[in-house]
């Protein structure tokens, strides 16, 4: 019965071609997204391996959430010069990790796809091999007006060194002169994010980190191994640091981003699946259609002693066949969209690492196995169908399948359904297509069943589509009725492409100028609550007056009366939390304080969110704890005229 089944489908080439595209396309969706996913993963990998390839362990900043890569707040520079004393260490260099904005000539913002823009303070010459940078033209920043930028964006906006470039770090975005063009590793950038780096006293003074370090990397002496260097480093340590491997620093720091882009390969994935479900409905028809059309061989194979079982293998065995070929070309022509999609997204300025190519074991089990089951399944009821033909119709002229349970429960219906939707939908091509018309109008009725069949794969794709569209569309609906139900400020201020936000000295700056009514920073950071992590908010004292809060409980007066231990939430989270006023509420912020607050008012949040969080607390309490805040939106209410 294999034999047969194999050579049935030698001898229907265009059909079993046809009926296998539909499991091509889907698993080459789900291959392209765990190949280009993969890569990427890769990519970042290699970056940041190359970043830390001459240290043995890297000393970072710790704190009590056990972020990975170095916090706002640093470490005592002091670190560096005990290390530095220890027999077991040859060589170490500190540096400061920050953000900074590169602005060119136009005024606009460098870099690409919204990725936070890299900045490094570092001693270049000092440094030598522990230099997580190469340069590739032109010396090492060595004073206060001088900048390294990488060699993307200098390539990208036309500099060259000796130009002067505006660069925008805590304050107002000033000129620098370039002094050098700088890599990181192999790459000319790493994601599309810029990099500026400083000598590391201009840097301790722009990120206000004065005496303070973010990282010390650091290579042993001799034969000391990377477990003796850091066991030897860990008690010299103050409670803010951390000592680690560099392998295991660069995971960390590439876990984080890769992390970030979670959301591509759960969005590609989703295509994947639907292409795939849409696939197995055409498979499921196309089988109906050729089992339907084979009744007198199935018959015959009857006749000369087939079992019922050995008629099942045989169309279990072709569908296998199909979804196994499928599979395979499909698993391979994912290579090529990976590399479509890579280019697609570096085409909106997503500019991703790529180092080469990566075809994991997991995206070939995964993709085969996907395709093949889905065949499978999509060819189970038309095979157990081809069971029931009966021998003699291997003698009757005309014979059908004979109709199963559920074929004659909604066949009736479906012949209703199907000819009424003809009569409405075929009269223009009865009308416009004359004679060919009429009959493939004729032709629909004919078999109602199966037309059902043929149309259930399209309008389960239109479905999908429309309900993206619809769910999308309701989205920014909601969205859009927040903000012009929240927002009653004239201005709003925020970064370019958000990264950096903006330093409080662009709120105090702002509040200083003239026909200004009233100015509301809000800032972010991440805290903990019972063990969990919670993204909190700051506002100022003066948000009421430029946003619009619907108060369940509490007034416009609350933001001012916050202080240093008041805190206002939305009626869900209040709900699901128990709390009412003058509840207690007790967050962890990343520098191990604990923030002791009173619930001092309760809003109602419109459906499309806020430009804060669920928790809001005074811009006085989070500034105390939390190092270097910035404002992510400042609004601006103007005076009457």
């Amino acid at each position: 019965m294999t034999r047969v089944a194999l050579r049935g489908l030698a001898g229907r080439k265009l059909r079993s071609a046809l009926t296998a595209l539909a499991i091509v396309l889907g698993v080459a969706m789900v291959s392209g997204t765990f190949v280009l996913t993969d890569t990427i993963d890769r990519g970042f990998d290699a970056a940041y391996t190359q970043s830390y390839d001459g240290s043995d362990v890297v000393i970072s900043e710790r704190t009590s959430f056990g972020q990975e890569q170095a916090g706002p707040g640093g470490f005592p520079a002091g670190v560096l010069d005990q290390v530095r004393r220890l027999p077991e260490v040859k060589a170490a260099a500190g540096g400061i990790v920050d953000t900074a904005r590169l602005i060119d000539r136009h005024g606009d913002a460098l870099g690409k796809g919204g990725v936070p823009p890299m900045a490094f303070g570092l001693d270049g010459e000092e440094a030598g091999d522990l230099n997580p940078l190469v340069l590739a033209g032109g010396a090492w920043p060595s004073g206060p007006g001088e900048v390294a930028i990488d060699r993307a964006a200098a390539e990208d906006a036309g500099y060259r060194v000796g130009d002067a470039i505006r660069v925008a770090t805590r304050g107002p975005a000033r000129s620098y002169r370039i002094a050098g063009i700088v890599r990181l590793g192999e790459l000319d950038s790493i994601g599309g994010a810029t990099i500026a780096v400083f000598d590391l006293a201009t840097a301790q003074r722009l990120f206000a980190k004065a005496g303070r370090l973010d990282l010390v990397r650091v290579t042993g002496d001799g034969d000391v191994g990377t477990g003796a260097l850091q066991r030897a480093i860990a008690p010299h340590l103050p409670a803010a640091a951390q000592v680690r491997s560099g392998l295991a620093q660069a995971k960390a720091e590439s876990a984080d981003t890769s992390d970030g882009l979670a959301f591509l390969r759960y969005f590609l994935l989703a295509f994947g699946a639907i292409a795939l479900l849409v696939g197995g409905f055409v498979i499921a028809n196309t089988l109906s259609i050729t089992i339907a059309q084979r009744t007198r061989e199935l018959a015959t194979l009857r006749t000369l002693g087939g079992s019922r079982r050995q008629v099942l293998t045989s169309v279990i065995v072709e569908a296998l066949a199909v979804g196994a070929v499928a599979s395979v070309a499909g698993l391979f022509l994912g290579l090529g969209l990976a590399k479509g999609l890579g280019a697609l997204l570096a085409g909106i300025g997503i500019d991703l690492p790529d180092d080469g190519a990566v075809l994991t074991g997991r995206t070939v089990v995964v993709s085969l196995l996907v395709g093949i089951l889905i065949t499978l399944l999509a060819a189970l009821r038309p095979a157990v169908r081809a069971t029931r033909v009966p021998p003699i119709a291997a003698v009757r002229e005309g014979a059908v399948l004979p109709p199963g349970r559920f074929g004659r429960l909604g066949g009736a219906l479906t012949a209703r359904v199907v000819r009424a939707a003809v009569r409405v939908l075929g009269w223009p091509s009865a009308r416009l297509g004359g004679p060919a018309g009429a009959l493939a109008a004729r032709n629909a009725t004919r078999n109602p069943g199966r037309t059902a069949s043929t149309a259930a794969a399209l309008m389960i794709g239109l479905a999908l589509v429309t309900f993206v569209a619809v769910l999308a569309n309701g989205l920014r609906s909601s969205f859009v009725d927040s903000v012009d139900e929240l927002f009653t400020a004239d201005y709003a201020l925020t970064a370019e492409t958000g990264f950096p936000a903006l330093a409080p000295e662009a709120e105090r700056a702002v509040a200083r100028a003239p026909g200004v009514a009233a100015v509301a920073g809000v800032r972010s950071g991440k805290a903990k609550l019972d063990g969990k992590d919670l993204m909190i908010s700051a506002v100022g004292p003066r948000i009421a007056q430029t946003l619009r809060i619907d108060w369940d409980q509490g007034s416009d007066a609350v933001p001012a009366q916050l202080g240093d231990d008041g805190v206002f939430v939305t009626r869900k989270w209040a709900d699901e939390r128990g709390l009412r006023i003058g509840s207690p509420l007790v967050l962890s912020t990343p520098t191990g304080t604990d923030l002791r607050l009173t619930v001092r008012g309760i809003w109602n949040e419109p459906k499309g969110g806020s430009p804060f969080g669920d928790v809001a607390i005074g811009t006085a309490a989070f500034d105390r704890t939390f190092p270097n805040p910035r404002n992510d939106f400042t609004f601006v209410e103007m005076e009457a005229g």
